[in-house]
């Protein structure tokens, strides 16, 4: 120890303390003592770090030197920096402290409150600096010290290196001045509170009072035991008080509970009357009504007899048309003569039956032949076809192995395509002929049918040789057997060529889905499924509840995988449709829900549109699917729809009338639905690719299998998260900046590919993210379509559930997880995409728009602004922009109506182009735009005239003068994710 400091806190108790403390060691000099008073008045750390190591260099280096000092607490912290400093800081009781402030004819309440927080904050920092240095700080009362001499010099004396001694003083205060400070403090609980907290950590020697003071007068006891059983009846009133409050305020509102079953009851009796009334009137109604049925009664009896009437006379015709029926009788008798002269022609038409007879046979031989020759193609078509199918699997095989050979893959599936197409040139050959054969026996049937209709005539004509027609119409229907025969089982092969012609077609629809799905993106991943067949094997309905269930044969989905069959419900709950998939039934590999599963095993419902009954349950399940599940519930969704209008649906589970168009139309909205869905992001696996640091940047490299993005699939995926920013209080980094590259496959994973940014290693798309308090906002380097937009806004808002899987996966990050979460809440936060103001003006300098104003309509619950856009000399295009069905909430749908007054209308030849009152139009909605901008099956002037428009829709529209303010944060709305 070089330097021991001592001080007090408190300036008017340490002005008094500091005479009665003899401490034997030197004292510094008085330059020394000025330059650590000076001290005090220096604002930064440096100044008195240096002065004092200046004050510490000029001591004598062999003994310790003491010195005195007035209330140095806030710079004792960086005295006892050093190690060859100590302190000794004494302090008082509070009222002690509180009592010197005070004047025996001025006693201040404020005065007093606020010397207690300065004590009582000085104290506490005192406190602390103790709690950090206990080695090189002693903290002692006083007053303690003085009263337990025989405990607290022996510690003193060890601590200061030196025997120290105190002389008795007395405080010279008087009792009312104490009297006045505990009444001030007596309500003070944080104070005592605080100055129990130190008695309890810092030292104390011994039971101490407060020494020097008078004992307070009796008077002075008397009046301060007087004043706490005023504040004591005071409190006890206020209870008193307080308590009648309630009781009161408890009667007004029984009171006022009272009125209103009051004012009920005036309205039930009100409402019994009304309802008396209303009895009343039926009862009138009802007597009316009785009257007519009367009257309805009495007509009926009349009309009752005239129908008697009516059937008598009846029944007397009937006897006359009898007896003109047995003349009939006799005149038919007469006629039987002429069936002689008949004779001879039937000898003519039996020699006619023979000849034909004997066609027919030649005929059946050649069919036999033709049969044989049919079975012996349909023998080698099916060989080919299982090499085919062989081949096909091989090839699948080979390309899920090796990616790199997929340009000898797609040479050998372009050969066997090319070998499918040529058998189904032949399977359609053979059905032509088949069915050239199958019009010839037609012809020949209609030819004995003709003849076999004249020798019915003749043999009821000529009673007499009825044994000879007899034979004739044997033969007859003998050759009409035989030829019925051939036709069967002609049918039947043409049925057999047909269903394999379909298998193929099947098989190589299925081969090229796989082939495309190959780590390639694909876009509207649920609307890309095949079925082969389809079959509806049950049914149940009940109240508030309905299904069919149906069993879906080789069904292949858009991302490769083939099913021979699906077994699934179309479901209908309280008239919200929905699909359902059965453990037991289905060979769908899902991961059941523990809490939803009843008699029949575990169960999976996707209903888009939950009624309430079931929105949490809904809930579990869309958070519980993975991409590759959330790809087979809606891809099987989505097909019911066709499933159901496939001409070969076999329909097991009787039907009533209308059913069936019921679940078509059920079946129908499901799929809209699901092309509505909220957006979400949904993945199979994730997995850390790298974590790379340096001093000022630091990326997490992400590989996503099976990542999905609304109705957009990536088989595979790369993105890095980069920290490209400045650290805040609050974050390691303010800036965040998304980067993407190529996938592993080497396909572009955005659409607006490839970007501007290149390097060494190829094409990269960044977007930036600043985090600030003002909002958080996409800046993209690059423009990017809506879907582009919509993914890497996922992205970044899911970057905060990224971490928990990395975590759970045991992916090393050195940097803090919680920083990284940090970040993640903030882009959690993030709005939609920016531009900087240099890109804005840039573009409406380099690119002035093409479209101008002409129009807007506000209707209230329609809205429209057309543009026009002048496509040919003298040839104007308008474009309207339509806002129907405008909801009080602000929403609405958003359309567009492109018109010429002509049909050279662009994008006619779309789906699109239609006519109304006005004329030929293209109509579409908002969400359909990217489909048709990305149609190269359009005109690519048109498709680019049409994203021009798009992209500077937002800006047309805050440019027009003619909104008002409500008009221009609506479409604001409407337009913001362009």
């Amino acid at each position: 120890m070089k330097l021991l400091i001592v001080t007090g806190i408190s300036d008017a108790n340490w002005i008094e303390w500091r005479d009665t403390i003899e401490i034997p060691l030197p004292q510094v000099s008085v330059e020394v003592q000025s330059a650590l008073e000076g001290l005090q008045t220096k604002s930064s750390k440096k100044d008195i770090t240096e002065a004092l190591n200046d004050v510490l260099d000029s001591l004598d280096q062999q003994k310790p030197h003491c010195i005195f000092l007035p209330n140095c607490v806030p710079q004792l912290p960086i005295y006892l920096e050093h190690e060859s400093v100590k302190s000794l800081v004494f302090y008082s009781d509070p009222e002690l402290s509180v009592a010197h402030t005070l004047t025996d004819t001025a006693l201040g309440e404020q005065d007093g409150l606020k010397e207690a927080q300065v004590w009582k904050q000085q104290l506490k920092t005192a406190f602390e600096l103790y709690r950090e240095h206990r080695q090189t700080c002693l903290l002692l009362n006083y007053i303690d010290v003085v009263e337990n001499q025989p405990q607290s010099l022996p510690a003193l004396a060890e601590f200061c290196q030196a025997k120290v001694t105190f002389e008795s003083t007395e405080l010279g205060l008087s009792s009312d001045r104490m009297l006045a400070a505990q009444l001030i403090l007596q309500d003070q609980d944080d104070i005592f509170d605080f100055y129990d907290e130190i008695r309890s950590d810092a030292p104390i020697f011994g039971t101490f009072s407060v020494s020097g003071v008078a004992a307070p007068s009796q008077l002075s006891s008397l009046a301060l035991k007087a004043i706490k059983q005023h504040q004591s009846s005071q409190k006890q009133f206020s209870q008193a008080t307080q308590k009648q409050a309630a009781e009161l305020s408890d009667v007004e509102k029984r009171l006022d509970s009272a009125n209103n079953e009051l004012i009920e009851l005036k309205q039930q009796k009100q409402q019994l009357e009304d309802s008396n009334s209303e009895l009343a009137a039926k009862l009138k109604e009802l007597e009316t009504q009785r009257t007519k049925s009367a009257s309805q009664i009495e007509q009926l009896e009349a009309d009752n007899e005239l129908q008697v009437l009516q059937l008598n006379q009846l029944q007397e015709e009937l006897e006359a048309t009898h007896k003109d029926l047995v003349a009939a009788q006799k005149d038919q008798a007469e006629k039987a003569e002429q069936i002689k002269q008949l004779t001879g022609r039937l000898q003519e038409q039996t020699a006619q039956v023979k000849q034909a007879t004997q066609e027919s046979e030649l005929q059946v031989l050649q069919i036999g032949q033709l049969q044989e020759e049919l079975e012996s193609g349909h023998s080698e078509h099916k060989k080919e076809l299982t090499n085919l199918t062989d081949q096909i699997n091989e090839l699948n095989h080979a390309s899920e192995v090796a990616h790199a050979k997929s340009k000898d893959s797609t040479q050998q599936l372009e050969t066997v395509q090319n070998k499918l197409q040529h058998t189904e040139a032949e399977c359609e050959l053979l059905i032509l002929q088949t069915v050239k054969l199958q019009e010839e026996l037609e012809s020949t049937l209609l030819k004995l049918e003709r003849v076999e209709g004249e020798a019915q005539t003749a043999t009821e004509q000529n009673q007499t040789q009825q044994q000879t027609s007899l034979l004739s119409q044997d033969k007859i229907e003998d050759l009409v057997a035989e030829n019925e025969i051939a036709t069967l089982q002609i049918n039947q092969l043409q049925e057999e060529l047909e269903f394999y012609y379909l298998q193929l077609q099947q098989k190589e629809s299925a081969h090229m889905l796989h082939s495309q799905s190959d780590n390639k993106p694909i876009q509207k991943v649920f609307d890309k499924t095949a079925v082969g067949r389809a079959e509806m094997v049950a049914g149940y309905a009940t109240d508030g509840y309905s299904d069919i269930q149906l069993r879906l044969e080789n069904v292949a989905l858009a991302d490769g995988r083939l099913f021979d069959n699906i077994v699934c419900k179309l479901i209908n709950v309280e008239g919200h449709v929905g699909i359902e998939f059965r453990a037991a039934d289905s060979n769908v590999e899902l991961r059941w829900l523990d809490d939803l599963k009843d008699e029949y095993g575990h169960y999976i419902t996707f209903i888009p549109i939950p009624p309430e009954s079931k929105t949490q349950q809904q809930q579990r399940v869309n958070e519980k699917l993975s991409a590759g599940e959330r790809v087979v519930v809606l891809s099987i969704a989505s097909l019911l729809n066709d499933a159901l209008q496939l001409e070969d649906l076999s329909i097991i589970k009787p039907m009533e009338e209308g059913e069936l168009r019921d679940w078509r139309l059920s079946a129908i909205e499901l799929k809209n639905q699901i092309a509505t869905l909220p957006q979400w992001m949904s993945f199979d696996q994730l997995s850390l690719v790298e974590e790379y640091r340096t001093d000022d940047y630091e990326h997490l490299w992400l590989r996503f299998e099976k990542l999905l993005v609304n109705d957009q699939l990536f088989p595979e995926f790369e993105v890095k998260f980069a920290a490209t920013g400045k650290s805040s209080d609050t974050l390691f980094t303010d800036e965040i900046t998304l980067e993407i590259r190529e996938t592993p496959a080497g396909f572009g994973p955005l659409q607006a590919w490839p970007p501007e940014l290149k390097d060494d290693y190829g094409y990269k798309f960044q977007a930036k993210v600043k985090l600030s308090d003002e909002g958080v906002e996409i800046f993209a380097t690059d423009r990017t379509s809506q879907r582009d937009k919509q993914l890497i806004r996922h992205l970044f808002k899911n970057f905060i559930h990224f971490l928990p899987v990395l975590k759970a996966q045991g992916a090393e990050i050195t940097r803090d997880n919680n920083d990284w979460l940090a970040v993640g809440e903030c882009l959690s936060k993030i709005g939609g995409f920016a531009e900087t103001n240099e890109q804005v003006e840039k573009e409406a300098v380099t690119n002035p728009t093409p479209f101008t104003f002409a129009e807007f309509v506000d209707l209230g619950g329609y809205q429209h602004l057309v543009f026009e856009y002048e496509i040919q000399p003298e040839t104007m295009l308008k474009l309207k922009v339509r806002a129907d069905n405008i909801d009080e909430s602000g929403n609405a749908d958003i359309a567009i109506d492109l018109r010429t007054g002509d049909d050279n209308v662009p994008l006619a030849n779309s789906r699109h182009f239609d006519e109304d009152d006005y004329g030929p139009r293209v109509l579409f909605n908002l969400g359909d735009v990217e489909e048709i901008i990305f149609d190269d099956s359009l005109d690519a002037e048109h498709r680019n005239m049409l994203n021009e428009f798009i992209q500077a829709l937002p800006a047309l529209t805050n440019a027009t003068s003619e909104l008002d303010e409500k008009a221009q944060l609506l479409w604001s709305q409407w337009l913001k994710d362009l």
